[in-house]
C-alpha cells in the first residue's frame, strides 16, 4: 500500500478521497431512500389493505347496531316520525350495501374470506328483521309511539351476532395491520442499520485515506525541511531523499539538483577563495607597495609594505591632505590623492594597459603604476596600483643635475652632500 501511494500523485489521492466520500454518500443515500420506499410501501399496504377495510367494517357495524336499532327505538318512543324512521333505516341499508362489497374487495387472506362468508347469513337475518320494521312503517305517517315494540326484541337478536362477528373481523384486520406495520418497521430498521454501517465504514475509510495522505505529505515535507536547514547550515553533502513520483518527489528532485549545483558552486568558490588567499598572502609579504581599488575606485586592499610606507610618510602627506589616515585607508576613495578626481576617474575607467605617472603630495614624490584587473571572462574587476616613494632619488638626481650644471659653468667647487 505504501509503495503504491508513493507512486500516486497528490492530485489523484485527493480525487480518490473525494470519490470515496461521494460513493459513501451515494450508498448511504441509496440505502436510506430504499428503506424509506420500503417503509412507505409497508405503510401504504397497511392503509390500503387494512385501515380502509377497518373503516368499511365500522360503517357496516354502525349501520346495523346504531342507525337501524336507533331509528327503530326512537320511532317506538315517538321521537322519530314514521317517515324519519323509514328514511334512516333505508339509508343505513344503503350504507351496508355500499360498504360490504368494498370490504370484501380489500381482503386477501383465506381466514378473512372465510369469516366474511360466515357473515352473510347473519346479514340476511338482520335484513329480514329490518324489512319487517319497514313493513310496519309502510303507509304510516306521523307519531307511531309504541307501534314497533314487538319488533325491537327480534331486531336486537338479529343484529347482536353481526356486531360480535364484525368485531372478530375487525380484530383480525388490526392484527394483520400490526403485523405488516412491524414488517415495515423492521425493514426500515434494517435499512437504517445498513446506512449507519456503510456510513461508519465509509467515514472510517475516508479518515484512514485522509490520514495516510496527510502523513504522505507532512512527513516528507518535514524531512525535506530538515535537509534544507542542513544545506543552509553549509552541509552540502547531506543526502536528499526523493523516493516517490508525486509532486513532493518532483520538489525533492529539483532540490537535489539545486544541492548538486550549490555543492559545485561552493567547491568553485572554495577553490577561488584558496587562490585569493594565496595571492593575498603573497602580496602581503612582497616588498612592492600595492593597493587595489574596485570599479568605483574604492580602496579594497592595501598590502603591508604600502601600509608601512604610508605610515612612514603620513605626517608629510597631511601637509596637503590634513584628513589622511592610514588606518582609514580601506574603504576610502583613491580620488583623495588627486587634485582633479574627474580626470583620474576617466583615465582609470578607460585603462586597458599599464599606466605610470608621478605625483607630489606633502613634498613627497610618488610614482604610481596602475593596471586594470580583468577576469577570465573579460570582465573588469577594478585596478591594481603600485606605489613608490622616489623622494630621495629625485633629490639626488636634482643635486647631480645641479652639480653638472655648475661644472659646465666652470664652477668646480660644489660637492654632493651625502
Amino acid at each position: 500500500m505504501h509503495n503504491w501511494l508513493a507512486h500516486l500523485s497528490i492530485k489523484w489521492r485527493l480525487i480518490a478521497i473525494f470519490c470515496l466520500v461521494f460513493l459513501v454518500i451515494a450508498i448511504v443515500g441509496g440505502v436510506g431512500i430504499g428503506g424509506m420506499k420500503g417503509s412507505n410501501r409497508g405503510l401504504e399496504s397497511v392503509v390500503n389493505g387494512h385501515v380502509q377495510s377497518i373503516s368499511h367494517l365500522k360503517n357496516v357495524a354502525d349501520a346495523y347496531a346504531v342507525s337501524i336499532i336507533d331509528a327503530t327505538n326512537k320511532a317506538n318512543a315517538g321521537v322519530f316520525t314514521a317517515e324519519e324512521a323509514a328514511q334512516s333505516i333505508q339509508a343505513a341499508r344503503q350504507v351496508i350495501t355500499d360498504a360490504w362489497p368494498l370490504y370484501l374487495a380489500g381482503i386477501s387472506s383465506a381466514n378473512d374470506k372465510a369469516l366474511a362468508g360466515q357473515a352473510q347469513p347473519l346479514f340476511d337475518l338482520a335484513n329480514a328483521e329490518s324489512d319487517r320494521v319497514l313493513g310496519v312503517l309502510r303507509g304510516k305517517t306521523g307519531n307511531i309511539a309504541g307501534l314497533l315494540g314487538a319488533n325491537i326484541g327480534p331486531l336486537y337478536a338479529a343484529v347482536d351476532p353481526i356486531s360480535n362477528h364484525l368485531s372478530s373481523l375487525l380484530t383480525n384486520q388490526l392484527s394483520l395491520a400490526r403485523a405488516e406495520f412491524d414488517i415495515a418497521e423492521s425493514a426500515y430498521a434494517t435499512a437504517s442499520a445498513w446506512a449507519w454501517g456503510v456510513g461508519t465504514i465509509g467515514i472510517g475509510l475516508a479518515l484512514g485515506f485522509a490520514w495516510m495522505l496527510l502523513r504522505a505529505i507532512v512527513h516528507p515535507l518535514q524531512i525535506l525541511s530538515r535537509e534544507i536547514d542542513a544545506i543552509a547550515a553549509g552541509n552540502t553533502h547531506i543526502e536528499v531523499v526523493v523516493g516517490r513520483d508525486d509532486e513532493i518527489g518532483a520538489v525533492a528532485a529539483s532540490f537535489k539538483r539545486l544541492r548538486d549545483k550549490l555543492r559545485q558552486d561552493m567547491e568553485i568558490i572554495a577553490d577561488e577563495s584558496r587562490r585569493a588567499t594565496r595571492i593575498k598572502v603573497a602580496l602581503d609579504n612582497i616588498d612592492a607597495n600595492v593597493m587595489m581599488a574596485d570599479n568605483n575606485r574604492n580602496i579594497i586592499y592595501v598590502n603591508k609594505a604600502l601600509e608601512a610606507l604610508f605610515r612612514h610618510v603620513q605626517a608629510d602627506i597631511r601637509k596637503d591632505l590634513p584628513h589622511f589616515d592610514v588606518d582609514k585607508l580601506l574603504g576610502s576613495n583613491i580620488d583623495i590623492f588627486h587634485k582633479n578626481p574627474a580626470h583620474q576617474a576617466g583615465m582609470l575607467a578607460k585603462l586597458v594597459g599599464t599606466y605610470k605617472s608621478a605625483l607630489t603630495v606633502g613634498g613627497r614624490t610618488m610614482v604610481v603604476i596602475a593596471s586594470p584587473v580583468i577576469d577570465e571572462k573579460g570582465e573588469r574587476l577594478g585596478s591594481v596600483v603600485q606605489w613608490a616613494d622616489r623622494t630621495v632619488e629625485v633629490a639626488v638626481e636634482q643635486a647631480v643635475s645641479d652639480l653638472v650644471s655648475a661644472a659646465a659653468a666652470g664652477d668646480f667647487s660644489r660637492r654632493l652632500s651625502m
